[in-house]
């Protein structure tokens, strides 16, 4: 059977980095990802403190080195054009 790409998308905020649970998911997705190389696509929902960052060495050094989303940037802007930045990380991560 052949291998279709995956993209799970991790929205990060406050709350979600702040949940041991939702870290948890966000290390299995990245485990899983580097395993059978499917895309994680980190989107920033909105600012977060280096110290929060901080707190979760894996989340941090994930978020320094990988492309990401800045979903801030999109506020003003309507759905279609996140759906429009996750093609193009598509594209650029193949």
């Amino acid at each position: 059977m052949p291998k279709t790409d995956l993209l799970l998308c991790g929205f990060l905020y406050s709350n979600y980095i702040n949940s041991p649970w939702c870290i948890e998911e966000f290390l299995v997705a990245h485990e899983r990802a580097t395993r059978q190389k499917d895309y994680l696509i980190p989107v920033l929902i909105e600012d977060l403190g280096r110290e929060e960052l901080a707190k979760h060495p894996e989340l941090e050094i994930y978020v320094k080195t990988h492309t990401y989303i800045d979903a801030r940037k999109l506020q003003n802007d309507h759905l279609p054009n996140f759906d429009r930045k996750v093609e193009t990380f598509r594209k650029r991560v193949r």
